[in-house]
């Protein structure tokens, strides 16, 4: 399963295909910070479903790592998805891929609703927040 999550991470960053887990949060080339890690989350979330949580795991990770430290620029929110990130490290070393899987989607989901937010930006997070 390693195998075909990086063939989906590598296909959507080059644009080959289009992944969507609704209509609102399209996947593709060329799109902004948010809708890069939108993509990851709803992969994480299909992969949850299906319980491949090490592939879970890896897509939620993706995202987070799209996001970088720009997440929280107008400082305004606490953040505490640090402790948070170094929990589902420590329950993966432990070998729990599903609390550590679910520990990195919150991560995902709260550095997501802290990005700064732009026209393109908007129906996207509003199609998120109705998904939680």
């Amino acid at each position: 399963m390693k195998t075909l999550t990086l063939i989906i991470i590598l296909a959507v960053f080059l644009g080959s295909i289009q992944i969507s887990a609704s209509d609102d949060i399209p996947c593709q080339r060329g799109t902004s910070t948010g809708y890069l890690s939108k993509c990851f989350h709803n992969l994480g979330e299909q992969a949850i479903e299906l319980k491949y949580f090490e592939e879970a795991f890896a897509a939620f990770e993706a995202g987070i790592k799209a996001i970088g430290e720009d997440y929280n620029i107008k400082k305004q929110a606490i953040d505490d998805t640090g402790q948070k990130l170094a929990l589902a490290y420590i329950e993966k070393r432990n070998g729990n891929l599903e609390i550590a899987s679910n520990l990195l989607k919150g991560v995902l989901s709260s550095r997501i609703s802290l990005l700064p937010v732009d026209d393109e930006n908007k129906k996207s997070n509003k199609a998120l927040k109705k998904r939680r």
